[in-house]
């Protein structure tokens, strides 16, 4: 407000100098001083009308929370954002479709943005030598469903129904793998109740022995799989 001001005062006092001086060549010289004033204060109008223009951004993917690689993403641990064009590395990726069977090739931290030169397709080169990696359904918990992570280690166990020796039916429960380790969990986000404890079967990607592979299927024909956690190393 003080420069517009200030134009005006000075406007007024080349007038009436103007009026007041004869020569012509005075009055000249003052006019062009008149202009210049006048010149100065638009351009200041103008600056000020004209604020930066921001960076224009575009929606990608970026990682939500800590990605083990190996880990398969989904929509439980991706999401999109808005980031600034001057800000992305090459090759983001900007839909969840685009990482639908997809991998982590390595860890992946809160806020890093997905590009196509961290995923993978395939997961044989994450298996270890003489391992074997089986997709198991389990029944878990609603409190057990959101705690279950790739690294994490399970026994699995059976529940089927036997014939008693009085001739009716009975239900067993019998483990029959210890200290499993989990190579990827389902991506469907946990079941959100009424607080009660409810059951469901999710997909569970274990990395077992040839040996527990072929126990796992028979396990699946003869009743329900559950599983208990534990620490990793408890034999317990």
């Amino acid at each position: 407000m003080r420069r517009p001001l200030a134009v005006a005062v000075l406007t007024v006092c080349f007038v009436v100098l103007a009026i007041q001086l004869d020569r012509p060549e005075a009055r000249c010289l003052l006019f062009a001083g008149f202009e210049s004033t006048t010149d100065f204060g638009r351009g200041d109008q103008l600056d000020a009308s004209q604020p930066e223009t921001p960076s224009p951004t575009v929606t990608v993917l970026v990682a939500a929370c800590e990605i083990p690689a190996g880990q398969p993403l989904g929509p439980d641990n991706c999401i999109l954002t808005e980031r600034q064009t001057t800000d992305l590395p090459d090759g983001v990726l900007t839909s969840p479709s685009q990482i639908e069977g997809r991998f982590a090739e390595s860890r992946l931290f809160p806020g890093d943005v997905v590009t196509t030169s961290k995923l993978r397709t395939a997961i044989g080169v994450f298996i270890p030598k003489g391992m074997r990696v089986r997709t198991v359904a389990v029944t878990l918990t609603n409190a057990q469903q959101g705690r279950i992570r790739p690294g994490d280690v399970i026994d699995l166990a059976v529940t089927y129904e036997t014939r008693s020796p009085e001739g009716g039916l009975t239900e067993r429960t019998k483990t029959f793998a210890q200290n499993v380790e989990v190579f990827a969990t389902d991506t469907r986000p946990p079941h959100e109740g009424d607080g009660t404890e409810t059951t469901e079967t999710l997909n569970l990607t274990l990395l077992v022995t040839p040996t527990r592979a072929n126990l796992m299927k028979l396990a699946e024909r003869l009743g329900e799989i559950c599983m208990t956690r534990h620490r990793k190393g408890d034999e317990s």
